[in-house]
């Protein structure tokens, strides 16, 4: 495996990603919402590959994030911690 899949493998989420972020000390909305976007987006795509190989394939994955409103997200998640 290359670094580089490792790296993206190993961390999903960044270390400092919190389920309810605020703005301040430069952090703006519209970069809340883009991060938050882009983690969704990634999720998608483990979900989408996961599914396409009809269980065939699976992905686990420990993270502190939760998107609530997420349903194919909480449907997938088995522990809060």
């Amino acid at each position: 495996m290359s670094d580089k899949v490792r790296d993206m493998a190993g961390s999903l989420s960044q270390a400092h990603f919190s389920p309810d972020p605020v703005p301040g000390d430069g952090l703006t909305q519209e970069k809340i919402d883009s991060d938050r976007l882009a983690v969704k987006r990634l999720y998608g795509q483990v979900f989408d590959v996961v599914e396409s190989l009809k269980g065939k394939f699976q992905v686990i994955i420990t993270d502190h994030l939760d998107f609530s409103d997420d349903a194919r997200f909480q449907a997938a998640l088995r522990e809060r911690w």
